[in-house]
């Protein structure tokens, strides 16, 4: 399973995976949701964010941010359609709960 983290792709400690043309074309992926949950939570510090229990992270600005629950981070992947019997070559959304965060 692959899953996306919402951290901007140069941020992203994530392996490159070819998507759907709606979601851009290329986005940096994980393997599964707990390595997700690490790349955004390292991300939100550098960015200044202050780590104040295990999901919840301090605003520079004083706001609290509070993420998904490490076995629920992220928006799973699956393999898309194609013709023949090569199978799926870029991966979409799997689900459609909202909440995906995709950055540039």
């Amino acid at each position: 399973m692959k899953v996306l983290c919402g951290t901007p792709k140069i941020e992203c400690t994530g392996g490159n995976t070819q998507v759907s043309a709606m979601m851009g074309g290329s986005r940096k992926a994980h393997s599964g949701n707990l390595e997700a949950f690490r790349c955004y939570a390292a991300y939100l510090l550098r960015a200044g964010y202050e780590r104040v229990g295990s999901r919840e992270f301090r605003n520079p600005d004083g706001g609290i941010t509070v993420l998904t629950k490490k076995s629920r981070f992220g928006s799973r992947l699956r393999k898309g359609k194609a013709g023949g019997d090569t199978g799926g070559s870029r991966y979409m959304p799997k689900d459609r709960t909202g909440g995906t965060i995709i950055s540039k």
